[in-house]
């Protein structure tokens, strides 16, 4: 049972306790058992009644907006608001919404914590286990105090105020660990900064960042390339009318006006090709640029020690540590992996 404000109600919410129009009243305006409708709510916003208890039906799944907050999780949840849970989610339950999702305890094993279109926050240990991860997925950022067998996916940024290990991490946004990252790969599509990487036992961590940034001028690269390949086969065929043309000379002016025309007209076209061509290059250049100044950004961040055998990956060029070492920044230059002392700057 669950005290609830009036104006919060939601259609398909069972009273949980009669509602009496004053304390003089012997009749109840609304009975336990009713299933509110928009009616029985502006019945009691028009008689002045603020709050009444409700309970929530066996399979209530809420409406967006609404908060469903829950004390001790027994079973699967799926609900159509925001969830706050605060306590533990015990092992082999799936808790799912459609928008945000709160947890105030740990979460434990073979566990799936899934939202839709909001955020997730957990400000608990997130402990799974080799054979039975815990599973979370977000379409907004994921907050954590440390994971361990886990599998975290999101459309935005996650944040680890503690430390991770043995997971797989991925993220559109930029994934910032305050702690220690061992025995992971987090991939990212902007920037990983970390605490510290590794171990002294050389387990690996793979730390990769393809930007997003650069999706969509490696995709225009490839059309050039392809436009260029295509207009090239065309400048060769026309390369025979040109041939022609020069071995004909004065003699031209003895064919067809037909066939006159149908020379200048491939004449024209060659010299077209060649400046399609020239600014296919132009442009490639151009994007070369705007690749190298995204990449050339510092987009993996150690702010403590890195051990040998992390591996950092920007784009498609790969760094292996070979030497244990600390506070080094990651980026590309020329299209290879190098690093540098992190000053405190991007």
């Amino acid at each position: 049972m669950k005290l609830v404000r009036v104006n919060d109600l939601k259609p398909g919410m069972i009273v949980a306790d009669n509602v009496y129009e004053s304390k003089s009243s012997a009749i109840p305006l609304i009975s336990r058992g009713v299933v509110l409708s928009s009616d029985y709510i502006n019945r009691l916003l028009s008689r002045g009644i603020m709050t009444l208890y409700i309970e929530m039906p066996e399979n209530y799944k809420g409406a967006q907006g609404e908060t469903l907050e829950i004390k001790t999780v027994h079973k699967d949840i799926n609900f159509d608001g925001k969830l706050q849970i605060n306590g533990d989610v015990p092992e082999n339950i799936k808790i799912e919404a459609n928008e945000s999702i709160v947890i105030k305890g740990n979460v434990n094993k073979n566990c799936i914590i899934s939202s839709k279109t909001g955020a997730v926050k957990i400000d608990g240990h997130v402990t799974g286990s080799a054979e039975e991860l815990v599973r979370i997925t977000s379409s907004q950022k994921v907050y954590l105090m440390s994971a361990v067998f886990a599998e975290i996916k999101t459309n935005s940024d996650i944040k680890v105020t503690g430390d991770i290990s043995d997971a797989l991490v991925t993220a559109r946004g930029e994934i910032a660990i305050d702690g220690k990252a061992c025995r992971a790969e987090l991939y990212s599509q902007s920037k990983i900064i970390v605490g510290e990487c590794g171990n002294d036992s050389e387990e690996p961590v793979k730390l990769i960042v393809r930007p997003f940034e650069c999706r969509t001028l490696f995709n225009e690269l490839l059309k050039i390339d392809s436009g260029a390949i295509e207009l090239i086969k065309e400048k060769e065929r026309l390369q025979n009318v040109i041939d022609l043309i020069r071995k004909l000379g004065k003699g031209i002016e003895q064919l067809p006006q037909e066939k006159k025309l149908e020379m200048a007209s491939g004449v024209k076209r060659f010299k077209d090709i060649e400046g399609e061509l020239s600014a296919f290059q132009s442009r490639k250049l151009d994007i070369k640029g705007e690749l190298e100044g995204h990449l050339g950004m510092k987009r993996v961040i150690v702010l403590g020690n890195i051990f040998s055998g992390t591996r950092i990956t920007i784009e498609n060029s790969r760094l292996e540590i070979v030497k244990q070492d600390q506070r080094r920044a990651f980026y590309m230059k020329d299209f290879k992996v190098l690093s540098s002392l992190y000053s405190g700057s991007y």
